[in-house]
Formats: C-alpha cells, structure tokens, sequence
C-alpha cells in the first residue's frame, strides 16, 4: 500500500516505472516459455505424486488425513 501511495504522489517516479514495464516482464521468468513449462510440469508431477502417494483415488482415509493436517499448516508450493 505504502509503495502505491509513493507513485500515486511522485507522477516522475511512475512514469519512470511504466516506461520499464515491458521489458522488465519480457526479462521475468514468466515469460521464459520453456522455463516457465518445465517448472509447470514439475508442479504437476509433484502434484500428482503426492496424490498418489495418499492413495487418493482408492477409498482410502489417508487423503482426508492429510488435508485436515495440511489446513494447519502451510504449503510451500515453489518447493515443488
């Protein structure tokens, strides 16, 4: 908020943000296609382990365990 309210008053400050803008997401991992899918994929991956993991899919109480353990803390999900 307190950054929102420097550029909201400083009108030179702001223009010189917007003018970086483009290139600095051009620059960001976001827009790194190949990057950006390979971390995607690994996500997916990590994510259908755990599942499997659990015995999700199978009737099995492990999955509903671990979701009320899961609600008390929390998840890091760039660590996948």
């Amino acid at each position: 908020m307190a950054r929102a309210l420097v550029y909201a008053t400083d009108i030179n400050l702001l223009a010189q943000l917007r003018s970086t803008l483009r290139s600095r997401l051009l620059a960001s991992p976001l827009c790194d296609a190949p990057l950006f899918a390979r971390n995607l994929e690994d996500a997916f991956r990590g994510m259908w382990e755990a599942f499997d993991t659990l015995g999700a899919g199978r009737g099995s109480k492990k999955l509903t365990q671990k979701r009320v353990e899961d609600a008390d803390s929390e998840m890091d999900l760039t660590e996948m």
